[in-house]
């Protein structure tokens, strides 16, 4: 199956696929939600192994910028696209450590299917920006994972019955006596004669 990429080259991407890149149905991923079923991704682990070992870079004359882009913001993008590199018709996303590859997504359809998929398991936050950034990339990925956790039901209503305090219900005394109270206090200096901290005894009548 083929996917339309909504990228294309221009001021901050130069390097933009000329092709969509293939997906592959993979049984054994159930989305979560019906809105996206007829949607499936894998990555191609053969394109993968092989991107690990790949460097592409852009020939001067095959560069292309915006009419009025100024040389310092040339350089800039030239800069920023050293993090980039193309397998075929795939962009990577090359990690800070210089050796992990991770593949870019332009398409807002197949981030959402990301989303879905890998919280499928309902995983907090942290555990579910851990493991899209272990295969994939694209811009502001901390904002789509926060609001798609803000925004799921089941996961709201686990933390809202998680964290609700339980029923306040009183016990009334039928007599003085009848039930007695200690309150601590302190920590307070403690005195001399009882080396106590500080208590105070009621009833709970009173």
């Amino acid at each position: 199956m083929w996917r339309t990429s909504d990228s294309s080259p221009g001021l901050t991407n130069h390097l933009a696929p000329s092709a969509p890149p293939p997906l592959a149905h993979n049984p054994a991923i159930c989305l979560s939600s019906t809105r996206h079923s007829s949607l499936r991704l894998h990555l191609h682990a053969t394109a993968l192994r092989h991107s690990l070992s790949y460097s592409y870079s852009v020939p001067p004359h095959k560069e292309k910028y915006k009419q009025g882009v100024t040389e310092s913001s040339k350089r800039a993008i030239r800069k920023a696209a050293n993090n980039f590199s193309l397998q075929g018709d795939i962009m990577f996303y090359r990690g800070t450590d210089g050796h992990s590859m991770r593949r870019v997504v332009f398409s807002e359809e197949e981030k959402v299917t990301i989303l879905e998929e890998v919280h499928a398991g309902h995983f907090g936050r942290d555990r579910m920006m851990e493991k899209i950034r272990q295969r994939f990339y694209w811009h502001n990925i901390t904002a789509h994972v926060d609001n798609w956790v803000s925004t799921c039901e089941p996961c709201q209503t686990f933390e809202r019955v998680k964290t609700e305090p339980p029923e306040m219900k009183p016990i009334k005394p039928v007599a003085p006596w009848h039930m007695i109270g200690v309150d601590l206090i302190g920590p307070l200096k403690k005195s001399r004669k009882s080396g106590n901290d500080g208590h105070l005894p009621h009833t709970w009548l009173s």
